[in-house]
Order: structure tokens, then sequence, then C-alpha cells
């Protein structure tokens, strides 16, 4: 059995942060399925000033702490933007 997850809305953020940022390395997040699969869910930008202020998410750690209340097996490691997106439109294709 495979999973799927609906990336539609983590395609549209990443390529908008592309079109703003370029291809920079962001956090990608991801969980590994009882049948190996991974799946990717979110993504966080190394260094994103806009995010200062934002009292949820004003560091990774801050993130990881949220994205652990979900997913508290998630792993992160650091990603290009655009094979970030790759692998979201390949998530999304398989719904």
């Amino acid at each position: 059995m495979n999973y799927s997850f609906d990336a539609s809305k983590l395609i549209d953020e990443l390529s908008a942060d592309i079109a703003e940022d370029g291809n920079v390395d962001v956090w990608g997040y991801w969980i590994v399925m009882d049948n190996g699969q991974e799946i990717y869910f979110d993504y966080y930008p190394l260094d994103d000033p806009e995010l200062e202020n934002e009292p949820d998410y004003k560091s990774v750690s801050d993130f990881d702490k949220k994205v652990f209340e979900t997913y508290p097996n998630f792993l992160r490691k650091k990603i290009k933007a655009k094979d970030l997106l790759e692998i979201f439109k390949k998530e999304n294709e398989t719904i």
C-alpha cells in the first residue's frame, strides 16, 4: 500500500517563494510511513526575516515544536527549494 498526500497548497507556497527568493536551501520535513515510504509534508526557510515577528514560527526550533505536535517522528534536512518542489509535485500526482 502506498500513501498519498495533497501537496497542492505547499506547491503554490513554495513556487511563490522560489519566484521571490530563488532556488535557496530550505528545511524539508518528512516522515517515514510504516511501509518505508517517505512523505514530505512541510518546509521552512533557513533564514526568513519576514517570520521574525510570528510568535509560533520565529526560528526553526520553534517550527520544529509546532511540527512535533502533529508528527512526533518527523525528520528534516536541508534541500534545495526546487528539488523539494519536485518531490511535492510527485506526491501530489498520486492523489
